[in-house]
C-alpha cells in the first residue's frame, strides 16, 4: 500500500482517529507519520513480554532441557523449547492470560469458518472452560469474578447443557 500523503513510499503506519463522530483511517509512510506528529517508537515482542512480566521477579531459574534462563527469555521474548512452558509456568500463565484472556486453548475454528467449509464446528465444552477459568481466577485472587464463574457453572449444570 502506498502512502496516502506523499504517494511515494510504502505505507507502514496505520492511524485511526475519531473527529466529530466520524471515524477516519489513514495509511502513511514513517516520514509522513512523523511530520503529522505521530509518536513512534520501536516495539518488539521482547518489550511486550518485559512489560507484562514486570511484576514478576527473576528467581534465577532456567529450563532443565535447553538451559534457557528466564532473564534471557525476558530479554529476547523467545522460549528455547517446549519444556520452557513448564519451567516458567508461574511467570508465563499470567502473561498468557493477559494477552489472550484465558490460558485454555480452545482451537482455531470458528462458526464462520465452519459455515464456509460445509462442516460443523466442534462444540466447545463450556463447563470445562469455565472450570479452568474459575481455577485461574481463584489463583489470581479475583474472587468477585470467580463467584460469577461459579454461578454460571451452577446454571449450566442445572440446565444439563455444558456445550455451546
Amino acid at each position: 500500500m502506498i502512502c496516502e500523503r506523499c504517494n511515494q513510499k510504502e505505507a507502514t503506519v496505520h492511524m485511526a482517529q475519531m473527529v466529530n463522530g466520524d471515524y477516519k483511517e489513514i495509511h502513511v509512510c514513517a516520514d509522513c507519520a512523523q511530520s503529522l506528529g505521530a509518536f513512534m517508537s520501536p516495539f518488539t515482542m521482547s518489550d511486550m513480554f518485559q512489560s507484562l512480566s514486570g511484576l514478576r521477579t527473576d528467581r534465577g531459574q532456567s529450563c532443565p532441557s535447553c538451559h534457557l534462563s528466564y532473564s534471557e527469555f525476558k530479554r529476547t521474548g523467545m522460549l528455547g523449547c517446549a519444556d520452557c512452558y513448564k519451567a516458567f509456568s508461574k511467570e508465563l500463565l499470567p502473561m498468557i492470560s493477559a494477552l489472550h484472556g484465558s490460558t485454555a486453548h480452545v482451537g482455531k475454528s470458528s462458526p464462520q469458518a465452519a459455515e464456509g467449509s460445509g462442516e460443523e464446528a466442534a462444540p466447545v465444552d463450556e463447563r470445562q472452560k469455565l472450570k479452568e477459568e474459575l481455577q485461574l481466577a481463584i489463583k489470581e485472587e479475583r474472587y468477585e469474578y470467580a463467584a460469577q464463574l461459579r454461578d454460571k457453572l451452577k446454571e449450566l449444570e442445572a440446565d444439563g447443557n455444558g456445550t455451546v
